[in-house]
């Protein structure tokens, strides 16, 4: 809901200043790097440095998720991404984020996030709830590397 009022012959957005603050903010904004101290951890820092990203809105956004993707996810998590843009393409104003299972992330759905453990060992949900109502969910797992990293498999 947004909150307006009539100036004159236009209309505004009330308290336009705090309610702008409160739609570029960045609950994400102090995750700088993916922790590695476990699966969890790795997953649910990864996402947030990720959406970060999004809602930081830099005009290199495309780079740095490229950059995280790369460096974070399993070939086959990489390679879905880029069939998941080939096969929906292009979405109102972008590109269909699989790892997002969105076109973009707002800000007012951050506190929904949630990183869990599935039923199946090793695998989590992650999942969000986004303005409409719409629970977005997919699993993904934490592929241990021989450098005691992870990388994000996303499952299909």
């Amino acid at each position: 809901e947004i909150p307006l009022r009539l100036v004159g012959s236009e209309m505004c957005i009330r308290d336009s200043s705090e309610y702008g603050d409160k739609l570029r903010s960045n609950p994400f904004a102090g995750t700088k790097s993916v922790d590695m101290t476990s699966p969890f951890n790795f997953i649910r820092s990864f996402y947030e440095c990720y959406i970060s990203h999004y809602l930081a809105m830099k005009p290199e956004l495309e780079v740095e998720l490229k950059a995280l993707r790369d460096r974070y996810c399993t070939k086959a998590t990489i390679q879905q991404y880029y069939e998941g843009l080939a096969s929906v393409g292009e979405v109102e104003s972008g590109f269909f984020d699989t790892l997002i299972d969105n076109v973009d992330f707002d800000p007012s759905w951050c506190s929904s996030l949630s990183v869990r453990p599935s039923s199946a060992s090793g695998v989590f949900e992650v999942s969000y709830s986004d303005g409409e109502g719409e629970r977005h969910k997919w699993l993904v797992r934490a592929v241990p590397q021989a450098d005691g990293s992870y990388r994000l498999d996303r499952q299909p």
